[in-house]
């Protein structure tokens, strides 16, 4: 059975309450806005002004589901993120980050940030990829290409095969995988611990960032387990909080009543808050920065 957002039968006589749960990748400091590197992200003075005018304080994730206030989120576990919960705790917020063990454990960089890095430094015009040629001369070509690539990434289930995917393309691409900017590396476990120590939630984001549709469910469940386990052990936290790698996937079946799990998406096209028992749609925190200056939005 594919992921998707669509309506099951479980969640058609589900009375959703009331709630707001904000999601977002990290800041940056330098740099063009339009730069692949800085995807997603959101300039570190902007998200300061935002942090100090908002009319309340974001609340932790479980006092947001209760209906008790809006939560503010943070996806992967990049200094990117970290800098942005230490800011937010500055400002008095409650903050929660999701994290993948795999790249903090082995200290990789996310692949995907890898793409984005030779995205911004290649010089070619063009690149094959499984059997087409995709032009890179303008920032739209270049847009076409990396979709490509994440749509493969999704149905990989390998982080061999991930690892290959990318060095091919920047061989391809005649750029040096290295480099990456700060913001872009992965946190250490002594960072993790020093946001645990500021107050931060630790939570779970799989733990290798495998897309749901390259797993079976028992795979899946595994990916959560590891994750839940890891840290717990590292951070010292019980995580029953799943934010779903991509963004874009509900799950096959029901949650088991078990685990006490709660799964969050993050998609654009799907109403935000409760979509079912234990399933929450977040909102891109791009969507109150729209009273202070130009939005920043993370397309795809």
């Amino acid at each position: 059975m594919p992921f998707k957002l669509a309506r099951s039968s479980f969640l058609q006589v589900f009375t959703p309450p009331q709630m707001a749960v904000y999601a977002m990748h990290g800041i940056f400091s330098d740099g063009d806005a339009k730069a692949f590197r800085n995807r997603c992200l959101i300039q570190e003075d902007k998200f300061e002004r935002l942090l100090s005018s908002l009319p309340f304080k974001f609340v932790s994730l479980d006092d947001a589901i209760a209906g008790r206030g809006e939560a503010l989120t943070m996806d992967d576990a990049t200094n990117a993120a970290y800098r942005a919960a230490k800011l937010a705790r500055e400002h008095g917020h409650a903050v929660t980050v999701f994290v993948n063990p795999y790249f903090v454990r082995f200290q990789r960089p996310y692949f995907f940030l890898e793409l984005n890095w030779l995205l911004d430094r290649t010089s070619c015009s063009s690149i094959q990829f499984e059997g087409t040629t995709f032009p890179l001369n303008f920032l739209s070509e270049r847009k076409a290409f990396r979709i490509q690539v994440k749509d493969r990434f999704c149905m990989l289930a390998s982080i061999e095969e991930i690892e290959s995917t990318i060095g091919d393309i920047g061989a391809r691409l005649g750029v040096e995988r290295d480099g990456l900017p700060g913001h872009l590396r992965t946190m250490t476990e002594l960072e993790l611990r020093m946001l645990v120590e500021a107050g931060v939630g630790i939570q779970n984001h799989g733990f290798s960032h495998t897309h749901p549709k390259a797993l079976r469910w028992v795979q899946l469940m595994r990916e959560i387990t590891l994750a839940q386990e890891w840290i717990r052990d590292v951070c010292g936290q019980e995580s029953r909080h799943f934010a779903v790698p991509f963004g874009d996937a509900l799950p096959q079946w029901r949650l088991p009543k078990e685990r006490g799990l709660n799964w969050f998406t993050l998609h654009d096209q799907v109403r935000h808050g409760a979509l079912g028992p234990g399933i929450w749609n977040r909102l891109r925190v791009e969507s109150l920065l729209e009273g202070l200056n130009e939005p920043r939005r993370c397309d795809t």
